[in-house]
């Protein structure tokens, strides 16, 4: 690979395609490197000529959009980062840098570089802004920070439908890129989107879970659900209170989504010995709307759902939370039907 690299570099040098302005092989070759994870040659070559970070490759591509792409590169993608973040913060254990990781910051931090004297129309017109937003979706904290904090136009970084960093953040709960912005922007100026296609505000895209989401990927429902409240209850804090009360295009509640969503909170008993299935809002009103007053027991967990027993009769119910987060599979006896949820209520198909 080595020497493959070595005579590739010498020949693209030696040639006008390597130009800078429209080296589109050399770009080829560094969107290679970096896809095959060979971070430390491609570090290398943007040494010797950087503005091929922001070229385009042969196939549209470019080593932004690409590393934008590479979660598993940088620290912050690691696998097991609760087990590291335990060793450092509990075990006094400090946590280093792979050498792949340390030549990733390296070809990130030139990339910054090149970025950083970017104005608005070219940051567009080289996808550094949707780049930012993939970053964001993939949880790349260290990437946002860097671009971010490189350019003062990545704070306009939205896409086509108007979605911000931040709503991304939001979107797919990135908590680590959400935190960063925060701490970045202005917190005494409440945060607002409402989507032109969907209607949906900044609070009903905190209630619809995205199957990209991360905390989707958390095993077990129940700590899933708390995640999802938790999580709700943060974005809740940032917006207008108008924003609680607005429908979307489809006619819906950022309550009926979180119902939607979550399907039921799950809370203990004073003894901390059984679960019940209760209503998370204490709202009259919304309580009424919703109409959920049925109260059931777990009686049993399962994969990625719960088994209730309705606590005044033997009539029992199996929840399993499905991909989407609108249906729901539910067994009764010996049946299994669809079932869709709206505004709390199960409505048989």
């Amino acid at each position: 690979m080595l020497m493959w690299y070595v005579i590739s570099t010498r020949k693209l040098i030696q040639t006008s395609s390597v130009r800078p302005d429209t080296g589109k092989d050399g770009a080829t070759l560094l969107t290679q490197l970096i896809n095959s994870n060979l971070f430390d040659i491609a570090s290398d070559l943007l040494r010797k000529l950087p503005k091929l970070a922001i070229t385009d490759d042969n196939d549209g591509r470019n080593v932004v959009s690409v590393l934008a792409k590479k979660p598993s590169a940088f620290p912050s993608g690691r696998r097991n980062e609760l087990w590291q973040q335990y060793k450092s913060i509990h075990l006094g254990i400090e946590i280093r840098k792979t050498k792949s990781e340390m030549h990733a910051l390296e070809v990130l931090e030139i990339v910054s570089t090149q970025v950083s004297q970017m104005e608005v129309k070219q940051l567009k017109e080289a996808g550094i802004f949707q780049a930012v937003l993939d970053a964001t979706k993939f949880g790349i904290v260290e990437f946002v920070y860097k671009l971010m904090t490189y350019n003062r136009h990545m704070e306009n970084c939205k896409d086509k439908d108007g979605k911000s960093t931040f709503l991304y953040a939001i979107m797919y709960r990135q908590e680590k890129v959400f935190n960063l912005i925060q701490d970045m922007r202005n917190k005494k100026t409440p945060f607002s989107y409402i989507g032109k296609e969907d209607g949906n505000n900044t609070l009903h895209q905190a209630a619809l879970l995205n199957s990209f989401s991360r905390i989707e990927r958390i095993s077990g429902v129940h700590l899933q659900m708390q995640r999802e409240l938790h999580w709700f209850q943060e974005v809740e804090k940032l917006v207008p209170p108008k924003f609680k009360d607005e429908l979307n295009h489809q006619g819906d509640l950022v309550a009926t989504l979180t119902e939607s969503l979550i399907g039921l909170k799950l809370a203990f008993d004073p003894e901390g010995e059984q679960f019940h299935a209760v209503h998370p809002s204490t709202d009259p009103t919304k309580k009424a709307y919703l109409n959920w007053d049925l109260r059931y027991k777990i009686i049993e967990r399962i994969a990625r759902g719960m088994l209730y027993l309705r606590e005044d009769s033997f009539e029992a119910k199996l929840f399993i939370m499905t991909s989407k987060p609108e249906m729901y599979f539910i067994g009764w006896g010996d049946e299994c039907q669809n079932c869709r949820l709206q505004t709390g209520e199960a409505l048989w198909s």
